[in-house]
């Protein structure tokens, strides 16, 4: 019985990351793209090109790393990304969260809830959404490049 006490523990340690920490839901694998993220310069929909980067607000409570940010609205056209983190890696986040996109030509919310990968690929400058097809009635076409930068 102590045995596999012992196994248990060992798999559980290893499964963790050394410095990694758990906050919440979140798991912080890298405590450098924590302060990246919470350093951000803002939430972008890559087709709102004309208007200012949104606010995207971290903060860390008892439930985890939480986001929440909003581009626009902008000629009709609005990005809302809200939710809690739940890892984050050097060059990876994990969010388990809602993403709105509103577009003047429809008008009406593409509402996506899940589990999203943010990325970055090459030299961005950001953290890019993997998964990007939006798969709403009315925009089931169009991709959405949604970039957290930094």
């Amino acid at each position: 019985m102590l045995r596999i006490a012992a196994l248990i523990l060992v798999l559980i340690l290893a499964a963790v990351p050394a410095g990694a920490r758990t906050l919440g839901e979140t798991e912080i694998v890298n405590e450098a793209a924590l302060t990246k993220l919470k350093n951000n310069k803002g939430v972008t929909l890559q087709w709102i090109w004309d208007a200012p980067p949104g606010q995207l607000r971290v903060n860390e409570t008892a439930a985890g790393v939480t986001l929440s940010g909003t581009q626009g609205p902008h000629n009709g056209d609005k990005l809302t990304v809200e939710g809690v983190v739940t890892r984050i890696e050097a060059r990876k986040f994990w969010l388990k969260g809602r993403i709105v996109i509103v577009d003047n030509e429809t008008n009406q919310p593409c509402v996506r809830e899940g589990v999203y990968t943010f990325r970055i690929t090459g030299t961005r400058r950001y953290w890019r959404l993997k998964e990007q097809e939006a798969r709403c009635p009315g925009r089931a076409d169009l991709t959405d490049y949604v970039d957290v930068r930094f």
